[in-house]
């Protein structure tokens, strides 16, 4: 469920990140925001960060649940 959450946030995350947090609902597209907050002086849209936190919701749902020694996500 999660590229159609953030396609439902389309239009807030394609917009670069001003003075105001982005109201964003997901917690893909909320950590999206986060990333990308502390360079919100710069030309920046949330955009930037979508495969970092797409692998990092992967990553722990690999994890949910069980012990891995290793995890690769790409």
């Amino acid at each position: 469920d999660i590229l159609p959450a953030l396609v439902g946030e389309l239009p807030v995350l394609r917009r670069p990140v001003g003075e105001a947090y982005p109201l964003l609902q997901g917690p893909v597209a909320r950590r999206m925001a986060d990333a990308v907050w502390p360079h919100r002086a710069a030309f920046i849209t949330p955009m930037a960060a979508v495969a970092g936190a797409v692998a990092y919701e992967m990553l722990q749902a690999m994890f949910r649940g069980r012990t891995l020694d290793k995890a690769y996500v790409n």
